[in-house]
């Protein structure tokens, strides 16, 4: 028989009780569901009649669950801003058992969306992507180091 490439069993059980950094852009996601109504007459693009929604924690968020999910504890530090995503995200990880969240809270940026992913049944019908643009200020960065050093 073939050596895995991985062994996943032997990763898991040395990860289990073990804390894990895990740092990273975490953003809002929602899934629109819906059945596809028409072609757009502007575009060859389906428009989806919606028929309910969810949101969920996107990005090195689901990193960090997928951590926490292999019994590990995952100390989260992520960049959100001063809005109802970002309250929503962090109410959210506060909920997740295993992760311990430190969002860094910046007014000057909305919290990053990998929003609104419509779906169809069997296909994805489109996906809007953030602005790749969108920074942290940099007194949030700054006062957030400085912190960091006197703790």
């Amino acid at each position: 028989m073939p050596t895995p490439i991985l062994d996943f069993d032997a990763l898991a059980q040395t990860i289990s009780g073990r804390t894990v950094l895990c740092i990273g852009d975490i953003m809002l996601d929602e899934f629109v569901y819906g059945e596809v109504s028409r072609i757009s007459p502007e575009a060859p693009t389906p428009v989806i009649a919606a028929q309910r929604s969810e949101i969920d924690i996107g990005g090195a968020g689901n990193v960090a669950r997928n951590i926490a999910s292999l019994g590990a504890r995952c100390i989260f530090v992520g960049l959100v801003g001063e809005d109802d995503a970002g309250k929503r995200l962090a109410a959210a990880l506060a909920e997740q058992g295993g992760i311990e969240s430190a969002l860094v809270c910046d007014p000057s940026r909305p919290t990053t969306r990998a929003t609104t992913r419509r779906r169809a049944p069997r296909w994805r019908a489109a996906r809007r992507q953030p602005d790749p643009r969108l920074r942290a200020a940099r007194s949030c960065v700054r006062s957030r180091s400085r912190r960091g050093r006197s703790a």
